[in-house]
C-alpha cells in the first residue's frame, strides 16, 4: 500500500489491477489503430483525425 499523491488516499492492490487493465486494453486498441483506419468509412476517418489533432496548428 502507498499514498496517491493527488491524495493521502491510499492505493491497494485492486486499484494496480484496475491501472493495469485499463493500461492493457489501451495497448490493444493502439496495436489495431492501422487496420482499424484504414477499414473504417471516410467520416470516421475524418472524426478520428480531428479527435487526434484537436489542438493541432501548423506554422510557416
Amino acid at each position: 500500500m502507498t499514498n496517491n499523491k493527488n491524495n493521502d488516499k491510499p492505493l491497494y492492490l485492486s486499484d494496480y489491477l484496475k491501472i493495469d487493465k485499463s493500461i492493457s486494453i489501451i495497448f490493444s486498441i493502439a496495436s489495431k489503430a492501422s487496420f482499424l483506419f484504414k477499414s473504417s468509412e471516410l467520416q470516421e476517418k475524418r472524426n478520428i483525425i480531428s479527435i487526434l489533432f484537436t489542438n493541432l496548428e501548423i506554422n510557416g
